[in-house]
């Protein structure tokens, strides 16, 4: 089975790093309209709500994602949770090369919350190259382990400059692409490669699969404007599409049982984040 969570995405980002404060928090929501399911019957539309804070080495974050199904018999939830603490470091060895380093716990569910069973492990490790004041490579590796299954993932890009800056600036990496143009102090215009990869067991009594679980895989892309009206204080704003959303659900054996497919969305997105 091949389940790894969006954290994937934090393996990079924690490098990446857009927040320049010691202490930060992050809230965020997006709304995807109603899109046909392949697989089952009717359609669905679903919202999304993050809120993420950190200081220094340690993030903790928590999503809920809510989903309306328009038909009963495909209606096997009404909401996914997934808690997460992230523990991350970056270290200089002098003015060309450095290293970095994380960690993550983390647990996706949708009611009924066994650690035991849904946990999730993700060490990951790399190095970094700066060529230029502007440019650094970084490459690395991160896995993640569960109870299910195990996986495995390369952490390759490179980051230009800072959001702070005018001119174009962002990361070009796997597993997350984002670029950011800023006009000026006050105004950036953003986009970025969205990426979905997470695992979730499903509630005791379950009506789908009882403690079985999903996995969520989807691709989409995202572009808004970005400002900035105080320091410290972002706020973003932008529309969205996924393009390829799939959802696999396994028994609690870890045995694939079904999949369904959800067909191309256009949604919204908002995001206030505060540092100092």
């Amino acid at each position: 089975m091949k389940k790894f969570s969006v954290l994937a995405l934090a393996a990079a980002a924690a490098f990446i790093g857009t927040a320049e404060a010691s202490f930060w928090m992050n809230a965020s929501g997006s709304h995807n309209s109603d899109a046909d399911l392949s697989g089952a019957q009717g359609d669905v539309s679903i919202s999304t709500y993050n809120i993420v804070g950190g200081y220094d080495f340690v993030t903790v974050g928590y999503k809920r994602t809510d989903y309306d199904f328009s038909s009963s018999s495909s209606d096997w939830y009404d909401s996914l949770n997934y808690l997460y603490v992230d523990l991350h470091h970056n270290f200089a060895l002098n003015d060309t090369f450095g290293v970095f380093g994380g960690l993550t716990l983390a647990s996706g569910f949708e009611d009924d919350f066994h650690f035991d069973d849904n946990y999730s492990i993700s060490p990951r490790a790399g190095i970094s190259i700066s060529f230029t004041d502007r440019i650094t490579g970084f490459a690395g590796a991160y896995a993640q382990f569960n109870e299910v299954d195990n996986k495995y993932l390369p952490i390759l890009g490179v980051k230009i400059g800072n959001d702070s800056e005018r001119g174009l600036s962002g990361s070009i990496a796997y597993p997350a692409t984002r670029i950011n143009y800023r006009f000026n102090s006050m105004l950036a215009l953003e986009g970025t490669f969205l990426t979905i990869k997470d695992l979730y067991q499903l509630s005791d009594d379950s009506s789908k699969l009882k403690k079985g679980y999903v996995f969520e895989e989807g691709y989409g892309v995202s572009g808004g404007v970005v400002l900035t009206p105080l320091k410290g204080m972002s706020v973003r704003a932008g529309i969205q599409s996924y393009f390829d959303r799939e959802y696999t659900y396994y028994d609690h054996g870890g045995n694939e049982r079904s999949s369904v497919d959800v067909d191309p969305s256009v949604g919204f997105y908002a995001n206030l984040s505060y540092g100092f």
